[in-house]
């Protein structure tokens, strides 16, 4: 969608009404308005209403608006990786625990679970 305003009056037409002249902002234009008439119209804002269809690695498929595409970023490009080298679930597998406390990156039952599973380690180990 494009904004222009023609004389006093603006109105907003769709790039395929355009037929003359640089569409960029302030540009000046020559619109289609029908009929074969034609204006010079003046461009004071312009929309992109673009959509792509994103076809995805695993396969599936979907209609994005540009606003929700982001190109790769230049580190991307340098080291070739991929999404599936990113540590983007589970980040504690690729975390080094830090010295002097083993237990850190393990999991922690819940608390109403450990004073179970310590009742039936003490029992096992008692001989119940």
């Amino acid at each position: 969608m494009i904004s222009v305003t023609t004389g006093n009056s603006s109105t907003t037409v769709e790039s395929t009404q355009i037929s003359g002249g640089d569409i960029s902002l302030n540009g000046v234009v020559e619109i289609n308005q029908g009929r074969g008439q034609h204006a010079k119209a003046t461009i004071v804002h312009i929309k992109d209403n673009s959509s792509y269809t994103v076809v995805f690695d695993d396969g599936d498929e979907k209609l994005m608006k540009r606003s929700q595409i982001r190109a790769k970023g230049k580190q991307a490009f340098e080291n070739g990786g991929t999404f599936h080298d990113m540590p983007l679930y589970n980040p504690e597998r690729y975390v080094a625990p830090v010295s002097g406390s083993p237990d850190l990156g393990k999991e922690k039952p819940p608390k109403n679970c450990r004073n179970a599973i310590s009742k039936q380690i003490l029992a096992t180990t008692m001989g119940r």
